[in-house]
């Protein structure tokens, strides 16, 4: 299965894309909430902390890579 996301330039075309969707019968389709784009999640940044825990890496290391020049 494959999915798009499809981002309307104008609302008034809604109600067009709406019933032309319906009537196809080899898709399936849910329209979005207007309060968050499907493709945008939010991520709990806590909920990373400690993932590089068991990595031996500080921050004067991670600056030197950072900034080498090629």
């Amino acid at each position: 299965m494959e999915a798009f996301l499809i981002r309307l330039k104008d609302r008034k075309y809604r109600n067009f894309l709406t019933e032309l969707l319906s009537r196809l019968d080899f898709i399936e389709w849910t329209p979005a909430t207007d309060s968050a784009p499907a493709a945008e999640t939010s991520h709990d940044l806590f909920a990373s902390a400690g993932m590089w825990a068991d990595y031996e890496i500080d921050a004067q290391t991670l600056r030197k890579s950072a900034w080498k020049k090629s």
